[in-house]
């Protein structure tokens, strides 16, 4: 018999993850209409998901966001006094620039998140790639609900086609 240790087990039922095939079909979909147009409700989605807008760039066809802290656990960090958020050892801040760029045929969204880390008695958060073995699973998991919840306000605008 083998025995699966409980923090596997607890981890993995901490970070469901986003249906594989809406994660797929956000990643691959290609859309037309107008850029500023595709470019702002891909805003308003990132909105929806609670995430500020820092910057609107609709001649570059890109936006950022404001970081969003999170415990290491997935939890979004409270308010403190005032605009301060208290963070704790390990609180990852998560932002992402988000671009409109043209595709064969019309154009597809690129997503590309901004990791950082904070450690205790650091005096600057550390950079952390997506690849990194001790990024919390979670973290992928926010980047593609991010993906999807932008191919689902797109969807109007998607190229549609033939199935194989």
């Amino acid at each position: 018999m083998r025995f699966i240790p409980i923090c596997a087990v607890l981890a993995l039922a901490a970070c469901p993850s986003v249906d594989s095939a809406a994660v797929k079909r956000a990643h691959d979909a290609r859309y037309q209409g107008d850029p500023t147009a595709l470019l702002e409700a891909a805003a308003e989605a990132t909105k929806a998901q609670h995430y500020l807008i820092d910057e609107l760039d609709r001649d570059g066809g890109a936006f950022t966001t404001v970081d969003k802290v999170w415990s290491a656990e997935g939890e979004t960090e409270s308010v403190g006094n005032g605009d301060a958020i208290q963070v704790h050892n390990k609180s990852i801040f998560l932002a992402y620039v988000v671009r409109l760029v043209p595709a064969d045929p019309g154009y597809q969204i690129e997503i590309e998140p901004h990791i950082r880390r904070y450690v205790a008695d650091h005096p600057n958060l550390d950079d952390v790639k997506l690849d990194d073995p001790t990024l919390p699973g979670w973290v992928p998991v926010k980047i593609d609900e991010l993906s999807v919840g932008i191919h689902d306000a797109l969807a109007t605008y998607e190229i549609k086609t033939p199935a194989p």
